[in-house]
């Protein structure tokens, strides 16, 4: 089945749509947490391995937990520890969309129950 056939049923694009929302959503979110934490951090979110490595501070809030643990301020992983840190995928789950999996894990599971019904 191609990719076209599986995009374009109903349920796919039901489910696309609720994932672009939650992405929205989460975008919306992140923005906010960023600001709020550049205030709460008088703009300190990378430590000195950060800085000297030319992360970008927004990074630290859509990359890996490792990496964000690795190259934030003292002070942004204190914030962290109070106000909380979600990624896409916390985000995700949070919201029902697709309980126990992704979005991708979901079109993945329609493909594979179409290619049974063949």
């Amino acid at each position: 089945m191609g990719d076209e056939a599986v995009t374009s049923h109903p349920a796919v694009t039901a489910s696309l749509a609720s994932w672009r929302e939650a992405r929205a959503a989460f975008q919306d979110y992140l923005e906010a947490q960023y600001a709020n934490a550049l205030e709460a951090t008088c703009g300190n979110l990378l430590n000195a391995r950060g800085r000297a490595a030319g992360k970008d501070s927004m990074g630290l809030f859509l990359g890996p937990r490792y990496q964000a643990n690795a190259y934030a301020s003292p002070e942004l992983l204190e914030w962290w520890d109070t106000h909380g840190r979600l990624t896409f995928q916390d985000w995700e789950d949070q919201s029902g969309l697709f309980p126990g999996r992704s979005w991708g894990d979901a079109i993945r599971d329609h493909s594979d129950e179409q290619e049974a019904h063949r």
